[in-house]
């Protein structure tokens, strides 16, 4: 993933945030992640519309998936772990310094 500033635009949030999607997609292979999956999926389409806000769609990625993990036992690995925390630092806005 590209360095992003903290002023980057919707566009270069969404394009970022549907690349790790994507690759998350790839990765989870286990039967039990089929719901995370879909979920992934989900998000991917809604972040390609461009009428929706960029950062509530990024809070509501994170509390869905989040739950999802938690309904049905999933557990990622590192790297997937690291991918998801690659999304919740797209989804802050800094202030000031």
């Amino acid at each position: 993933m590209n360095k992003l500033t903290w002023y980057a635009s919707r566009q270069e949030r969404s394009e970022a945030t549907i690349t790790i999607l994507m690759d998350l997609i790839r990765e989870l292979h286990e039967p039990n992640t089929a719901p995370l999956r879909e979920l992934f999926a989900e998000y991917v389409t809604a972040l390609s519309d461009e009428s929706n806000s960029i950062l509530i769609i990024l809070n509501r990625l994170q509390l869905d998936s989040a739950n999802c993990l938690i309904h049905h036992n999933i557990t990622l690995t590192k790297e997937n772990q690291a991918r998801m925390q690659q999304i919740r630092k797209l989804s802050e806005i800094r202030y000031g310094n």
